[in-house]
């Protein structure tokens, strides 16, 4: 209730951060992937970002499907409702089309997979994630060890794209 969301929000503050209950940012919506293009009814409900940088953001993401999903979101139809928490970060580079995703599990997202199947040199990173990429090149200089063993830390189900100079985590 209110009382949580005060706690939230006077937790955030204290650690450097903003929380808002609804998305004060209208731009959100027009992020380069399919899920926010293809949306109907999207709701963006408790944002948090830096209070000196908003340009990295958290959020709570319900979106009705309007088109049909890939078979990466197996029975998921138009019209179901997916909810998902979600965080974007602006990147310093544009990169070709890019996703990592968990192997085994269902992407929350939905957000096509581009590409080929990119095979890295971290045995533990392949068996654990499914990576596709437009450009294998790209993938593997984005994809360096250190990047690779941070997102070994990942909950299972975490899903990463990369589309132009943003990236999106879905979880």
């Amino acid at each position: 209730g209110v009382f949580l969301k005060y706690y939230v929000f006077k937790g955030c503050w204290r650690a450097g951060m903003r929380f808002a209950v609804l998305n004060p940012f209208p731009d959100l919506m027009w992020l380069p992937f399919p899920i926010f293009a293809n949306a109907r009814r999207p709701r963006v409900t408790n944002v948090v970002w830096d209070r000196g940088d908003d340009a990295v953001r958290g959020f709570d993401l319900a979106v009705a499907v309007a088109v049909p999903l890939d078979e990466t979101a197996p029975g998921i139809g138009i019209g179901d409702t997916l909810t998902m928490t979600c965080a974007v970060a602006p990147l310093p580079f544009t990169s070709p089309g890019l996703s990592i995703v968990a192997r085994g599990a269902t992407d929350p997202s939905g957000i096509p997979l581009v590409g080929a199947e990119v095979p890295l040199e971290l045995d533990t990173f392949n068996r654990r994630f499914l990576v596709m990429a437009a450009d294998a090149r790209a993938a593997t200089a984005f994809l360096d060890q250190r990047m690779m063993r941070a997102l070994l830390h990942l909950p299972v189900r975490a899903s990463i794209h990369v589309r132009e100079r943003m990236l999106l985590l879905v979880l």
